[in-house]
């Protein structure tokens, strides 16, 4: 099964199933609607590394949880960077924000909300898990919540709050808790529920956060001009003549963690999209 077919068959089915569940609030499903759900094909690609893209029933049923994990506490970085209070955005996705369509106290409780629901999902999950599937859900669940902390996701956006950052370390030490924590989780999610050893889980950590890297960069690329316009740094604009370079380092290292997998390919293949090598 392709990644595609994945998400659109198995994840997005499992997510519906989940925000039902987690008290059908509309803002949450607000929230959740929409997306390239790049994260959760993450967690799929982690997976299909080691043991390819046929996954037994039960390891398909986690990998669909653990996805929805990610994805929500993606959404809720989203509803809570948006507020006032942080980046004061009106627009995401092409709609009004949360906090714009719903009030500001709403969006901060949907944002709470769909945090503490990525846990229910995950430890709901671990309640119906055989025993060994269970405690690599709780070794999932682990890389999540230290990639989300203050060590990582949330840790980036104590650190985005600051009014310029000093050069480009700085920069892209935000950048790697803010953004690359999260696909860090995602990729290596994946790998630990199929199986992976200590050091193969390790590789697929690290290639989450390459990969969260060179997203940034690409993200930013896109908005380069407006972001000149308003003076904005960004992780491309402090690179300046350095963003080439960088993106081949990056693009260098992901492949080169690629032989720790059976299918490393497949991550390769990633990479190369994201960046249309």
């Amino acid at each position: 099964m392709q990644k595609n077919e994945w998400i659109s068959s198995v994840f997005l089915p499992r997510l519906q199933e989940h925000l039902h569940s987690l008290g059908g609030l509309k803002s949450v499903f607000y929230a959740t609607d929409g997306g390239k759900r790049i994260r959760p094909q993450m967690v799929y690609l982690g997976a299909f590394a080691m043991q390819g893209d046929t996954f037994s029933p039960a390891v398909s049923s986690a990998l669909a949880d653990c996805a929805c994990a990610v994805e929500l506490v993606h959404a809720h970085s989203l509803v809570h960077d948006d507020l006032p209070c942080m980046d004061n955005d009106t627009y995401r996705r092409g709609k009004l924000s949360v906090h714009a369509a719903f009030g500001e106290a709403e969006a901060l409780l949907c944002g709470d909300a769909l945090l503490n629901g990525a846990y229910e999902v995950l430890f709901s999950a671990m309640d119906t898990a055989e025993e060994s599937l269970q405690k690599r859900l709780g070794k999932a669940g682990t890389l999540l919540s230290r990639m989300t902390g203050l060590r990582g996701m949330i840790g980036g956006q104590v650190l985005d709050m600051q009014p310029r950052f000093a050069n480009a370390q700085a920069l892209c030490e935000m950048v790697e808790k803010k953004t690359g924590a999260l696909f860090s989780a995602s990729c290596g999610m994946g790998a630990i529920l199929s199986g992976a050893n200590a050091e193969e889980a390790d590789a697929a950590i690290q290639f989450g956060r390459l990969y969260g890297l060179a997203f940034q960069l690409k993200d930013d690329e896109g908005d380069l001009e407006q972001d000149i316009r308003e003076q904005k740094q960004t992780y491309y604009t402090a690179l300046g003549d350095e963003v080439a370079s960088r993106r081949n380092e990056l693009y260098s290292s992901a492949v080169s963690l690629t032989k720790f997998f059976p299918y490393g390919e497949v991550l390769t293949d990633a990479f190369s999209d994201l960046l249309d090598k």
